[in-house]
C-alpha cells in the first residue's frame, strides 16, 4: 500500500516491477520502477430509476484507458449478455421490469494496455404520478375535471411507489424538492407531497413544474415533470330545474315544458374560488329584466302559464369583482306547449 509523507495509508494499491541492476562493459544499466494502478470503473445509469417497463442506459466509465479500444463483458441479473458485450461496448440499453423488480448489472473490462476492473449496479425500478387540481367552480354533478383559467389557484400533488428490496417505501419519508417553471426551489422537505401555487393572470400562459424525490440514504432519485395550461375562460350555462330532481344538465340551452312554473338555474363553471361568492347575477326575458329568486341568485321562476304555446328567450350576465372576470352570459330558449 502506498503511504504519504504523514504515514497515512492511501488506500491506492501500487505494484512494483523492477529488474536488477546489469554491469555490461563496465557500465552499470538500471531499470526504472514500472508502477500500475488497479483502474477504477463506474457504472451509472440514466435514468437512475426508470419507470417499469421502460427502457434506460447503462454505462461503464473509466478514466485510466480508452473505452474504445477495451473489451467489455456484461452480466445482467447473473446472466453473461454476450450480445451486449465486446470491444468498445461501453454502454447498453435495456428495459426495467415492474416496480420492485431491481436489475442487477455488471460488467468485467480488459483494456488493449494495463489491467482492468470490475464494477457493480443495482436499479430499482419506480413509478411518479403527478397529478394537478384547479380551485375552480364546477356544479355538483359535473362529472368532468376543474379546469385551470387565469389567476386560479393550482394544486400538483405527487404519488410516488418505490419498493426496496421487498419493502415498499411510505411516501411521507421521502424528500421532496418542487421547481416552479425552472426558478429555484419552491418548496422542500420531507412528505411534502403537494405544491399550491396561483396560475398567471396573462391568458394561455403555461406553468412547468419539476419535481425531484429522493430517499434519505440516495438509493433513489426520480424525477418528474407536469406541464399545465391556463387556456381556458370561465363560462355560464343555463339549465331547467326541478325543486326535487335538481337541474336537468341535458336541457342546456334549449327546454319543452308544459305551462306552470319552470324553475331555470345558472351554473357557473371554472370560475376561481376566491370570486366565485361575490358573483352578481342580472337576469331578462325576452329583454326585460326580472328578479331572480331572493334566496338563490342563480335562480329563475318563469311562469309558464302566460307563456303558452310561445317561447321565450332567458338570459343571465354574470359579473364579476376582477377584470378577468367582469361579463360573462348565457342563454336559454324556454318553449312552453300544452
Amino acid at each position: 500500500m502506498i503511504h504519504n509523507s504523514m504515514g497515512m495509508n492511501t488506500g491506492t494499491t501500487l505494484k512494483l516491477f523492477v529488474t536488477a541492476s546489469m554491469a555490461v562493459g563496465g557500465l552499470l544499466f538500471a531499470v526504472a520502477a514500472h508502477a500500475q494502478f488497479n483502474s477504477p470503473i463506474s457504472l451509472s445509469s440514466s435514468p437512475s430509476s426508470p419507470a417499469p417497463r421502460s427502457a434506460f442506459t447503462v454505462t461503464a466509465s473509466t478514466p485510466t484507458f480508452d473505452r474504445e479500444t477495451a473489451d467489455f463483458e456484461w452480466t445482467v441479473d447473473g446472466k453473461t449478455r454476450p450480445e451486449l458485450s465486446g470491444l468498445g461496448m461501453h454502454q447498453i440499453q435495456l428495459t426495467a421490469g415492474a416496480v420492485g423488480g431491481a436489475t442487477r448489472i455488471s460488467v468485467t473490462i480488459s483494456p488493449s494496455i494495463g489491467e482492468g476492473g470490475t464494477a457493480t449496479l443495482t436499479v430499482n425500478p419506480s413509478d411518479l404520478t403527478l397529478l394537478w387540481s384547479a380551485d375552480t367552480t364546477v356544479p355538483k354533478w359535473f362529472r368532468g375535471k376543474a379546469l385551470v383559467v387565469p389567476g386560479a389557484g393550482i394544486t400538483v400533488s405527487a404519488v410516488p411507489r418505490i419498493i426496496l428490496g421487498s419493502s415498499e417505501v411510505n411516501p411521507d419519508t421521502l424528500i421532496y424538492r418542487w421547481r416552479l417553471d425552472s426558478a429555484r426551489i419552491a418548496l422542500s422537505g420531507a412528505g411534502k407531497r403537494t405544491f399550491h401555487f396561483t396560475a398567471s393572470q396573462t391568458p394561455g400562459a403555461t406553468h412547468q413544474i419539476d419535481l425531484t424525490v429522493e430517499d434519505i440514504d440516495g438509493r433513489i432519485h426520480k424525477e418528474g415533470r407536469i406541464l399545465i395550461e391556463n387556456s381556458n375562460t370561465p363560462k355560464v350555462a343555463l339549465y331547467q330545474a326541478s325543486p326535487l330532481g335538481g337541474p336537468e344538465f341535458r336541457s342546456a340551452g334549449r327546454f319543452t315544458a308544459n305551462p306552470s312554473l319552470v324553475d331555470i338555474v345558472a351554473e357557473p363553471f371554472f370560475f376561481p374560488f376566491s370570486s366565485a361568492a361575490s358573483l352578481i347575477y342580472s337576469w331578462s326575458a325576452d329583454g326585460t329584466e326580472t328578479g331572480a329568486s331572493s334566496q338563490n341568485p342563480r335562480l329563475l321562476t318563469v311562469n309558464g302559464n302566460n307563456l303558452t304555446n310561445q317561447g321565450v328567450s332567458v338570459n343571465v350576465i354574470v359579473t364579476g369583482t376582477t377584470p378577468l372576470y367582469m361579463s360573462h352570459t348565457a342563454s336559454f330558449n324556454l318553449f312552453i306547449s300544452q
